[in-house]
């Protein structure tokens, strides 16, 4: 078992609190602060890992993706066969954002953020 720093476990708090500001409003209203106070760290700690609010925003969905493919290697562990493959994979993608329902909001306001035009 892999031993999680404290500094990776603090990042980690602090993802999790931007995940649910980005969730309940737009990347233009959330603000460091409400980051902060969610993730009870002060607001310069946030800069200690994050460059600023854009860098925060972006650094959930890496963050995310790891962890779900570290989660998908087990759920796949023993499947053999593609179609089985991909039916537990299928299952497995919907069921991470039931599971996670203030990242898919992020995710929803991300893609329909990168459509708008000027």
């Amino acid at each position: 078992m892999t031993k999680i720093s404290k500094k990776d476990l603090r990042r980690k708090q602090i993802i999790e609190a931007a995940i649910s500001v980005f969730g309940n409003s737009n990347f233009h209203d959330a603000n460091i602060t409400e980051i902060a106070q969610k993730a009870n760290v002060a607001e310069g700690t946030i800069y200690q890992y994050f460059k600023n609010k854009e860098d925060l925003f972006f650094a959930i969905p890496a963050q995310k993706i790891e962890e779900f493919c570290e989660e998908v290697d087990l759920q796949l562990e023993g499947i053999h066969d593609a179609f089985n493959k991909l039916r537990k994979y299928t299952w497995f993608y919907l069921y991470h954002f039931k599971t996670n329902p203030a990242y898919a909001r992020s995710r929803v306001r991300m893609k329909m953020s990168s459509r708008r035009c000027c």
